[in-house]
């Protein structure tokens, strides 16, 4: 029997829109690793806007790359005086208004404004839907916007405006499900590539001028009673995964915390437990400023708080789910 032309032209139309869709997910998926990879290359000054709560902030970065080590340096330009000093390994916080730093070991993403699991990204069209959109000016470059919006209530979506020629992030949305923005980082004016000395990246503040929390290197993983990981959560929405754990010195006061972090491959959520030594509880239930929530409760004597970048009900979920695993 013949084969008819109507016939001929829907399995060419199916198979158009098939060979489309795929590539145009692999597109997303390497301008996502771009993303991801830029400030592992890339040196960059600029300063940004902050918005969140009906506030905006100024702020400015110098984020280095030398020798296959980044350090960088955050401060605000407007407010309260503060800035942020990282690096692999580390991350200080000078808040000199209250005369306080922090300084706690731990890994930190090179992303000033995102991070991007790059061995999860296949993974991220389960849980987003992803979109490819125009091209479009961020601080006087060419940015092409990218539309990640959630495929359930258990985590926010995001537009990126990244920049064509480097792969840098240069804004980004955090949008609840329906669209409405939570958060905004914005560059104003940034200058990458440039040369970066030693002085631009000492903080302003007299570090022996405050008083220091947080000094201890985390205890890891290990065989011993005292650092084994003990907690863990038995209702992770669907997508989460565990993506490290440690145990740390608590920030503010004496004692060991329990850290773990959950990631789909964009949103993550951490959960803290510690030992609650006074024999208090912590007052159970949820909290929000701004995109982030908080979910605190307690369990068997052990103070347990989620929190993350993500609506109250994965919080809430997680936190409920939290039981001892030994």
């Amino acid at each position: 029997m013949p084969i008819s032309f109507d016939f001929m032209r829907s399995v060419l139309v199916v198979c158009f829109l098939f060979c489309s869709s795929t590539i145009y997910a692999s597109g997303i998926s390497e301008w996502l690793m771009r993303v991801e990879t830029a400030p592992e290359r890339l040196s960059y000054t600029g300063s940004f806007l902050y918005e969140h709560d009906g506030e905006m902030e100024s702020m400015r970065v110098v984020h280095r790359v030398r020798n296959n080590q980044f350090k960088e340096r955050l401060y605000s330009l407007t407010g309260s005086a503060r800035e942020i000093i990282r690096d692999d390994n580390s991350v200080w916080c000078y808040i000199p208004d209250k005369q306080v730093g922090v300084h706690e070991y731990r890994q930190s993403s090179r992303n000033t404004f995102l991070q991007i699991r790059g061995e999860q990204i296949s993974k991220l069209d389960k849980y987003y839907s992803l979109e490819l959109g125009e091209l479009s000016r961020v601080a006087d470059r060419q940015a092409r916007i990218i539309s990640i919006m959630p495929r359930d209530d258990y985590r926010y979506g995001y537009e990126l405006w990244v920049d064509t020629e480097t792969g840098l992030l240069l804004r980004s949305d955090l949008k609840d499900r329906s669209g409405v923005t939570i958060e905004r980082y914005m560059f104003v004016e940034i200058s990458i590539g440039t040369e970066i000395s030693d002085a631009e990246l000492e903080p302003m503040t007299d570090q022996n001028s405050l008083s220091w929390f947080g000094m201890d290197m985390p205890k890891s993983r290990s065989s011993d009673g005292e650092s084994a990981m003990l907690w863990d959560s038995e209702t992770l929405p669907a997508g989460f995964k565990l993506s490290y754990s440690v145990n740390r010195r608590s920030v503010m006061e004496d004692g060991l915390v329990e850290h773990h972090v959950y990631s789909d491959g964009l949103s993550s959520v951490s959960l803290f437990v510690k030992n609650r030594a006074d024999g208090k509880t912590l007052t159970t239930g949820v909290s929000r400023m701004g995109a982030v929530s908080a979910y605190s409760t307690n369990v068997d004597g052990f103070d347990v708080t989620v929190v993350g970048e993500v609506p109250e009900s994965t919080v809430s979920i997680i936190a409920t789910g939290v039981a001892r695993i030994n």
